[in-house]
């Protein structure tokens, strides 16, 4: 197999939104940084040192939002914005303004939140009182969206991704550092208890040196929005793999294949394959498919080291079981990822609402970095067929 040197240089690394620090920086390789905690008179750090804005909101405070789409995952974040004592949610933009006041009104929602169509977004992102945005529209309009809702003043939680473009998602963060501003892409499996628990017991050194994390996603309903090797699809499981082995692969290898009617129609793929190698010499495997005739299914199979392995099953809907003359009955699997994840959706939008208070963002510039680094090797070598090397030196 024929080797692609693919070379990249990463702006910034894990400090705040992202920071260099000396030598590491230097030769582009992924520093590890403690960040500092807070205390209530704080600075926001930045890959430019710290900007002593008042940026930050007092905790005995409701934070007032806007959300922007109501669509699946919308829908999603709209009633944990709802639910969440430290919220006010003041407008709705969505395209559909019948539908987002149906919703509203099917849950007997108060009608102190307004709700305007996109023509009329310009008048959420003038209004003062607003200090942060939700951003959960088509993924072809995030990046855009974030960087005007952050020059108009706000705080911005986007959905995953930022953007399909590396260098978008690299402006959004600049640009979030210009203003000093909280930018938080909603990498929503990092507040997902099973995984965060592995994630620290494999931090305290319980595995020892890793030497495979195993990854599966089967995805159900079938969708048909997203190209199969794009970041909406691989996202998480790119994202996480560079999380537990604490830096970019240094090899990138994918395979990929069409079995599903619909999704061959388009000229797409359904069910991908792909390998990363970590200059450790971890090697995470990732495989994916575009639908699940069983359940939603979202795993980490295990993680495996030198002293044993972490495994995380499926989540079913009860943990009942039920022994008969018959067998072992169990409770189906997870419908949808609304189901599997929505303890770590709840979390995450409190994390959203810390980090605002000046609490450490745990969700970092680097890691949209590096999601799309790796998609973009990761499409090259299915284009070509061949490894594709990262290599951080240029």
């Amino acid at each position: 197999m024929k080797v692609t040197k693919y070379y990249c240089v990463l702006a910034s690394l894990e400090h705040g939104n992202g920071a260099k620090t000396g030598s590491d920086a230097a030769r582009g390789r992924l520093a590890r940084i403690d960040t500092p905690t807070y205390t209530s008179n704080v600075c926001q750090i930045t890959s430019r040192g710290l900007l002593n804005k008042d940026i930050h909101i007092k905790m005995s405070e409701k934070v007032t939002v806007a959300i922007f789409g109501l669509g699946r995952i919308g829908q999603i974040h709209l009633w944990n914005l709802l639910s969440n004592n430290q919220i006010r949610l003041k407008w709705i933009v969505e395209a559909n303004t019948e539908h987002a006041t149906f919703l509203l009104e099917e849950r007997r929602v108060s009608r102190d939140i307004k709700v305007c169509g996109l023509s009329d977004l310009q008048t959420v992102l003038d209004d003062n009182s607003v200090q942060a945005v939700l951003i959960c529209t088509p993924t072809d309009t995030h990046a855009s969206l974030t960087i005007r809702a952050l020059e108009a003043g706000k705080n911005v939680f986007c959905e995953k991704p930022l953007s399909e473009d590396t260098e978008e998602i690299r402006k959004c963060y600049d640009v979030a550092e210009q203003h000093g501003k909280v930018l938080m892409c909603a990498f929503n499996r990092h507040f997902d208890p099973a995984i965060r628990d592995i994630y620290q017991r494999v931090q305290k050194g319980e595995l020892g040196k890793l030497h495979v994390i195993k990854c599966t996603f089967r995805d159900r309903p079938l969708w048909l929005g997203a190209h199969g090797l794009s970041q909406t699809f691989l996202v998480h499981d790119i994202d996480l793999s560079c999380w537990f082995a604490q830096g970019l692969p240094e090899t990138v290898v994918c395979q990929a294949s069409s079995n599903i009617k619909e999704v061959g129609e388009k000229n797409d793929v359904d069910t991908v394959a792909v390998i990363l190698r970590f200059p450790s010499g971890t090697l995470a495997i990732i495989d994916f498919c575009r639908y699940s005739s069983y359940g939603y299914d979202v795993r980490w199979r295990y993680v495996y080291g030198e002293k044993g392995v972490l495994m995380a099953d499926i989540p079913q809907t009860s943990t009942v079981k039920a022994l008969t003359r018959e067998g072992r009955r169990e409770a189906p699997f997870c419908e949808t990822f609304s189901d599997r994840f929505e303890e770590a959706y709840r979390a995450e939008l409190d994390h959203f609402i810390k980090a605002m208070q000046g609490h450490p963002m745990e969700v970092k510039r680097i890691y949209s970095e590096r999601v799309g680094i790796v998609t973009d090797a990761i499409n090259e070598s299915y284009r070509t067929g061949q490894v594709v090397y990262l290599n951080r030196e240029k």
